[in-house]
């Protein structure tokens, strides 16, 4: 996932709906009440009327299924709400509408000449003729016939994505050329980790594996828009590289001691005798480990990855398993994140943080991730159980404010927000969810009675 800059989201792992409850039976008591009032009213003051009642509002609807991501993508994307006969389609068949509605295959992209396409179509004939670290991307999405689908509306805070559960990558728009052709190499290189098995992750697996493949698969991406740039650059157009240098303050792209990483480490490999291709994967090899270094990068993936492990919290995915495995997420499997095609992987060898670290500069994340996991904890191996007990305590040493919040909640939260164009860390929910327990909003008034609709005749 290809996370937009600070910029784009303050300009620019579904929403999630309570159930409502219907007033129906409840009115229709009232009803019957004050008709038997009226009526004896009616006998004892004959000069005076029973009140007239307004209809009752007709039933809420059942609420709507949750959609699955990919759908709700499209949908957000899609002019007009979907028909009856789309609607009535089966969850594949909808999804294979929209696919064909949206998207094309890259191995197509000369034939097509659909207007909305054309940013994307352009893109990927640019990322063709940059022979080393661009070329095997588009050959790889060719021989897997990767779809492509261009979409104006995303996600707050995401400019493209690849989506494992449906092989696609859902191309944002970005306003500059050097931006869609970054973005798109971003997303074919997660096509490439899926192909390694790199994009799906077990319930059993323990956070620190969740997160160690979360933040690998992101780093590795980035460490390749840095080798594309650079082999423009190289060519004789550096726009891309100085695309990069303004990509927005404070991150891992614009960090003037990474871009002066990545050109003395080339510069060493060419002096030592290494081809351009070699040199430019140590380049991108030394960027993959420093991306670790940037805090708006590094909380950015961190919030990602909680909000997914929220998500199964809420949905009780971890009441299913009692064991937890970790380190699962080895270095066999950070040697494979940066893995195109047949070459080398530029990753292999490289390192990662130590999990306390990546928290450094931000004790609520760390409070958030510390109480996600004793929850998690609790629903595999229950609440008595000593590893939770110990977990708790020292959660409450360390004054955890999150310990025991409603994770349901912030769930649902998460997903209202999800669409907005105001990208929130995990955190930021938490506490509202907090504030919001300490301050509880009125109950509202009781319905007033009405008139329920008249029962159609039987047949």
């Amino acid at each position: 996932m290809k996370r937009r800059s600070l910029r784009e989201i303050f300009n620019s792992r579904a929403v999630k709906k309570a159930h409502r409850t219907t007033l129906a039976l409840a009115g229709a008591a009232i009803v019957a009440s004050c008709t038997t009032l009226q009526s004896d009213s009616h006998l004892a003051f004959a000069d005076q009327r029973p009140a007239v009642l307004a209809p009752c509002p007709p039933d809420t609807a059942p609420p709507k299924p949750k959609l699955a991501y990919a759908e709700e993508l499209f949908r957000q994307n899609d002019s007009a709400p979907p028909s009856e006969a789309v609607l009535r389609m089966s969850p594949e068949e909808r999804m294979q509408y929209y696919m064909k509605k949206f998207c094309f295959e890259a191995h197509t992209a000369a034939n097509d000449n659909d207007p909305r396409d054309q940013a994307v179509v352009a893109a990927l004939n640019t990322l063709s003729n940059v022979t080393f670290m661009g070329k095997p991307l588009v050959d790889l999405a060719d021989q897997e016939h990767l779809r492509l689908c261009a979409l104006r509306h995303m996600p707050a805070g995401t400019a493209a994505q690849y989506l494992a559960s449906d092989t696609f990558v859902a191309a944002g728009q970005n306003a500059k050329k050097q931006g869609q052709v970054l973005d798109l190499a971003h997303e074919i290189t997660h096509a490439a980790q899926d192909k390694q098995g790199l994009l799906r992750y077990g319930y059993v697996w323990d956070i620190e594996s969740r997160v160690r493949r979360n933040l690998s698969t992101e780093a590795a991406p980035v460490a390749l828009e840095f080798a594309v740039a650079y082999e423009k650059k190289l060519s004789g157009d550096d726009s891309y590289w100085e695309y990069l240098k303004k990509h927005d303050a404070n991150t891992a792209y614009t960090s003037a001691d990474n871009h002066k990483l990545f050109e003395d480490t080339y510069n060493a490999g060419v002096a030592q005798g290494a081809s351009q291709n070699d040199a430019l994967r140590a380049g991108a090899r030394a960027i993959f480990e420093r991306v670790f270094d940037s805090d708006d990068w590094r909380n950015f993936y961190l919030t990602s990855e909680l909000n997914s492990y929220i998500e199964d919290i809420a949905n009780g995915k971890f009441r299913l398993f009692t064991e937890i495995h970790r380190g699962v997420f080895d270095q066999d499997e950070v040697d494979k994140a940066g893995k195109i095609g047949s070459l080398p992987s530029f990753t292999e060898g490289a390192r990662l943080p130590a999990y306390a670290a990546l928290f450094r500069g931000s004790q609520k994340m760390q409070w958030a991730y510390e109480a996600a996991d004793i929850e998690r904890h609790r629903q595999a191996l229950g609440a008595d159980h000593a590893t939770v007990r110990a977990m708790e305590k020292r959660a409450a040493d360390n004054k955890n404010p999150y310990t025991g919040i409603d994770f349901a909640e912030v769930n649902r939260r998460l997903g209202d927000v999800r669409w907005s164009s105001r990208f929130q860390s995990t955190w930021q929910v938490m506490d509202e969810v907090i504030k919001d327990r300490a301050n509880p909003k009125p109950a509202p008034a009781p319905a007033a009675p009405c008139l329920p609709a008249p029962k159609p005749p039987s047949a």
